[in-house]
């Protein structure tokens, strides 16, 4: 999980927001608080996905979308509105 994630995971703890669990294609070699899965273990049972890779954005939405119908939205794009 990157360090995005990571300070995002942080901010969230105390709050009402449930982090289910990270997605990350190197999913194996991290070891965080959380779980963490790839893509391919992915379900569809989250009510958002936040995608925190800014620069991979399109591309990790695109790949996503092929598995899961929830909202996909960037990190980015909730920084801009706060």
């Amino acid at each position: 999980m990157s360090y995005v994630g990571e300070t995002l995971l942080r901010e969230l703890k105390d709050t009402e927001i449930k982090v289910a669990y990270g997605i990350d294609h190197n999913a194996d070699g991290i070891y965080t608080d959380i779980e963490i899965i790839t893509t391919e273990e992915l379900v569809d049972n989250v009510d958002v996905i936040v995608v925190t890779a800014i620069t991979y954005f399109e591309e990790i939405e695109e790949r996503l979308r092929k598995k899961i119908s929830c909202p996909i939205i960037s990190f980015e794009d909730i920084l801009y509105e706060v």
